[in-house]
């Protein structure tokens, strides 16, 4: 009861007090326009004794009730707004309230609680709209604060509140670079002011005095935009290992392979720190390639792996931006050594390009990965063969083997051997007027064209580059058999003569192996050597002239019949020789037998039928053969119903021989006794009496001796006697 009495009290004279300073302030008001004084405003808050400038005395601390702590939303952050500190000049009173003219100002005494916050110029700097939330105790969207969380009654140091109100370094589009100094010439390397005045001012005070004051350094090689390129990059680091660095270096200074690549091949350069475009942008950089990376390529670069892809300078090299190499690491890389076809296999840069030595480096790196190809076509053995041939070996890829591909069998040709005529180059490809010819080194294999010589005789020779051999030439014999396509790398060495061509070769040549016969100016008859290389492989037949020829230049020798054949065989078993000279030369027991009762006889080397059609010698009976109706052939090796032969008797009646049918290639006798055409005596109705024929026929003896052997075997039958 006693306590609540004395509260009571207590705030009746606290509200005495305060009717009697207002009323000290009402007595002491001015009618001018001139805003109070602190003087009369520190009667309510704030304190004659506060540092700072003299408007700064009126604001607290001391609050409406005498609070001093800044944890009193009457106090709060007063202070350090009002006055001036390492970070900021004082701020104005009216940047945050409207200051009254005099104490009964409307909106001053005559309003609740909190104090009006009327934001002003500095606060609503960019356009913003700031705004205060009592319950929170923070300012938000102002300009001075910016996205800051700071609290109102729990202000901290300038120390502690820098990077509070923007990042260090500011987010994007700002550079991430945090030396501030770079572009704000108020602030020191170690961020404090050297005009506080001018930071929070309304105005950002940006003064770039050149490339290097964010990125790289004037301490860099080179001259010129070179220095402004990293290291160092944005975020002050100077190791490759940031995408930022990268191979900055490695590209912008000349090295021993390439001379210096300029910004503008990377990147847009500005003119200006603040073009649009430059520094208005997040990170990374973007990448812009120019005229030199677009050579004949879509040049693009992928962020998260740091490769370029198709650009000209690299090709088609993995090259990692973040991990440069050195120029010899890397030779080789961008381009194969030598690069794929189109072309030339060759390591020998050196032979096409002038500006490459023969140990790889280069006379003028300027002038490598310049945007062109500095060729200079030497000869063609630069490239393939060698002193004293184009051809090769030594092919595009160095390689010497008869089994390269390139290689093959080029040298055989060219030189001929001792079986042929040495080729041209012409016969097998097109020859180029020079080594920069269209068609000429632009891809591997080099084209076959095969003409002249391999296409004699209407042929269409063809390469096939599957199984490297060469189809229907002239040169190698006919289509497809198996010895006349030999592989264009085999290892075996030269070819035999058959190779291309039998021996002899199949009908309707004659089957004789004696080839001078009738290439005697080309070949020698015991051996088979070559006379003349320059007419074998010519495109052309060399024939002696066939006016010349006798039968006997074939087959036979003193007269046209075998022996000799045609393959120069003189055993009878030879089916080419056989029975031919009983037939000619009887031997007293019959006729001689004219070549045209077995054969048609040719009037000349050449007829039709002749050596135009196949072995063995076709047989076609005429004369005596078909004598009495008897219809001949020859079968098997042997002749069938001949008359020679007794397959027929007077009447075609049997002749009953024991041996009608005798074989071709037995000439030993025992085929031509007596009684094997026709039995001893013949069979009845022919007199049965076989000691007598000379009673009957005139042309035999007693003893069976033939006096007249010319009328034996004639296709009549002899009676009487003389």
């Amino acid at each position: 009861m006693i306590a609540s009495t004395w509260f009571r009290a207590a705030r009746i004279l606290a509200s005495v007090a305060f009717m009697s300073l207002a009323s000290a302030c009402l007595e002491r008001r001015t009618h001018d326009d001139a805003p109070p004084s602190p003087g009369r405003c520190t009667s309510c808050h704030g304190s004659p004794n506060n540092p700072g400038p003299e408007e700064s005395k009126a604001a607290p601390p001391r609050d409406l009730f005498g609070n001093e702590s800044t944890l009193y939303p009457g106090v709060g952050a007063h202070a350090l707004h009002l006055a001036a500190s390492p970070s900021h000049a004082a701020i104005a009173c009216t940047e945050c309230h409207i200051v009254p003219k005099d104490v009964e100002a409307p909106g001053h005494m005559d309003t609740k609680r909190p104090a009006e916050l009327v934001f002003g110029p500095l606060a609503t700097t960019g356009e913003r709209t700031p705004s205060y939330d009592a319950g929170t105790r923070s300012c938000g969207e102002t300009y001075c604060h910016r996205e800051s969380d700071a609290v109102w009654n729990r202000p901290r140091s300038s120390a502690d509140a820098c990077g509070s109100c923007h990042g260090l370094p500011p987010p994007a589009p700002h550079p991430v670079g945090e030396q501030c100094w770079a572009c704000h010439s108020n602030v020191r390397p170690d961020r404090t002011f050297i005009d506080p005045s001018l930071h929070v001012n309304g105005r950002v005070d940006v003064d770039v005095a050149s490339c290097t004051s964010c990125h790289g350094s004037t301490a860099n090689p080179g001259t010129g935009l070179v220095q402004a390129a990293p290291p160092r990059d944005l975020g002050g680091h100077t190791s490759s290992k940031f995408a930022g660095v990268g191979a900055h270096a490695t590209h912008l200074y000349a090295s021993d392979t390439h001379g210096a690549v300029p910004c503008t091949e990377c990147h847009l350069v500005p003119k200006d720190a603040r073009d649009r475009g430059h520094a208005d942008t997040p990170l990374p950089a973007e990448i812009t390639f120019g005229k030199l990376a677009q050579q004949n390529a879509a040049p693009s670069y992928d962020a998260a792996s740091k490769h370029c892809s198709d650009t000209y300078c690299h090709r088609d090299s993995d090259a990692t931006w973040t991990a440069p190499r050195s120029s010899t690491s890397a030779c080789g890389s961008c381009h194969g050594l030598p690069p794929p076809a189109p072309h030339p296999a060759s390591a020998n840069c050196w032979a096409c390009h002038a500006n490459v030595r023969e140990d790889g480096t280069f006379v003028n790196p300027t002038l490598h990965i310049n945007g062109r190809v500095e060729v200079q076509l030497g000869e063609c053995s630069t490239c393939h063969g060698g002193k004293t041939s184009p051809a090769p070996p030594v092919d595009t890829r160095g390689n010497t083997e008869v089994s390269a591909e390139g290689v093959g069998a080029h040298a055989i040709h060219l030189a001929g051997g001792d079986n042929g005529r040495p080729l041209e180059c012409g016969e097998c490809h097109e020859v180029p007027s020079g080594p920069a010819a269209a068609a000429h080194v632009d891809g591997l294999p080099a084209e076959v064209v095969l003409g002249g010589v391999a296409a004699s005789d209407s042929r269409r020779p063809a390469f096939n580059y599957g199984n490297l051999r060469c189809s229907s030439t002239w040169c190698h014999g006919p289509t497809n058999p198996s010895n006349s396509s030999p592989v264009w790398t085999s290892t075996s060495g030269r070819l035999a003569c058959d190779s291309c061509h039998g021996l002899p070769p199949p009908a309707p040549h004659p089957q004789m192996a004696r080839c001078s016969q009738c290439h005697s100016a080309v070949v020698a008859d015991d051996d088979r050597t070559i006379l003349d290389r320059s007419r074998h492989v010519d495109g052309t037949v060399d024939v002696v002239d066939l006016a010349s020829f006798r039968c006997t230049s074939c087959h036979g020798s003193a007269t046209p019949a075998p022996p000799r054949d045609t393959a120069g065989n003189i055993a009878t078993t030879a089916p080419g020789v056989g029975a031919h000279q009983a037939h000619l030369n009887p031997g007293g027991r019959a006729r001689a037998v004219l070549c045209e009762e077995c054969h048609v006889v040719p009037a000349t080397l050449d007829a039709a039928g002749h050596i135009d059609s196949l072995l063995p010698a076709e047989v076609t009976f005429s004369g005596v053969a078909s004598a009495w109706s008897a219809k001949p052939t020859y079968s098997a090796g042997s002749c069938q119903a001949t008359y020679c032969h007794g397959a027929s008797f007077v009447s075609n009646r049997a002749s009953g021989g024991s041996l009608t049918e005798p074989e071709w290639t037995k000439v030993d006798g025992s085929q031509r006794a007596c009684g094997t055409c026709h039995a001893l005596p013949p069979p009845a109705p022919h007199p049965q009496n076989a000691d007598q024929c000379s009673t009957c026929h005139f042309d035999v003896d007693a003893d069976r001796n033939f006096v007249h052997p010319e009328q034996h075997v004639n296709g009549l039958i002899e009676l009487g006697g003389p």
